[in-house]
């Protein structure tokens, strides 16, 4: 058993409300209510989710996320939860669940709740992520569970999109992983420039495009090419 206090107020009574209508903002909003399970019986005490751009009381930190940052700050009977864009807005919601109150998501249905009694004072959480593109190999990351969203990931294996209850989809150069052929296209490049790509076990080079060709590493064009796309 837990009971959660916000500067004294019973949370389970507070009314949750989406600032704006983006779908993935009611997904964050969904979360909230699964775990917490608002009542909306204490007048004036509101947890608000949104967009960090569109909050005003925000307006001091919005610019400091970028669009998967987030944003929870606490203050008073008002809690506000925000991300720099629409997938933020999730990841929010999980952190506050997570940081302040006390759940912990390890795995699709492992996981654990607060325990006693879990106090929370104002206070002022800022997260812009160092990193766009982030996904990991691991069955318990599919993109089909909540759990993907539990732990701030974007992206999946293979070019399958997301929809935009999630925060829609997140793709490095138009897939996530051996991106060779779309950074140094075969077809732009391989007539004029065999040595851009690599030689085979007989020292030769590719005479036309093929599946298996790879880069030559140690052309000087192929970086400039691969970083310019």
């Amino acid at each position: 058993m837990y009971n959660i206090l916000v500067n004294g107020k019973d949370l389970s009574r507070f009314t949750v409300t989406a600032r704006t209508e983006l779908p993935a903002v009611k997904t964050a909003v969904r979360a909230l209510e699964e775990y917490l399970k608002p009542e909306g019986t204490e007048t004036g005490a509101v947890i608000h989710v949104g967009l960090a751009g569109d909050m005003p009381e925000l307006s001091g930190i919005a610019g400091k996320v970028g669009k998967e940052g987030v944003i929870v700050k606490i203050s008073g009977q008002n809690i506000y939860i925000a991300g720099g864009g629409p997938r933020g807005a999730i990841y929010a919601a999980y952190e506050f669940l997570e940081r302040y109150c006390g759940w912990r998501f390890f795995a699709p249905g492992v996981e654990t709740e607060p325990e006693g009694e879990v106090r929370i004072a104002d206070d002022e959480y800022v997260y812009g992520t160092p990193f766009d593109f982030r996904m990991i190999l691991h069955p318990s990351a599919g993109q089909g569970t909540d759990h993907f969203q539990k732990r701030h990931l974007n992206a999946v294996w293979g070019p399958v999109p997301l929809s935009d209850e999630v925060g829609g989809s997140v793709y490095y150069a138009d897939s996530n992983a051996h991106t060779f052929q779309d950074l140094l296209p075969e077809s732009e490049h391989l007539a004029d420039h065999p040595e851009y790509y690599a030689m085979d076990e007989n020292g030769k080079r590719p005479e036309k495009p093929g599946p298996d060709d790879q880069p030559c590493l140690t052309e000087p064009a192929v970086f400039d090419i691969v970083l310019g796309n």
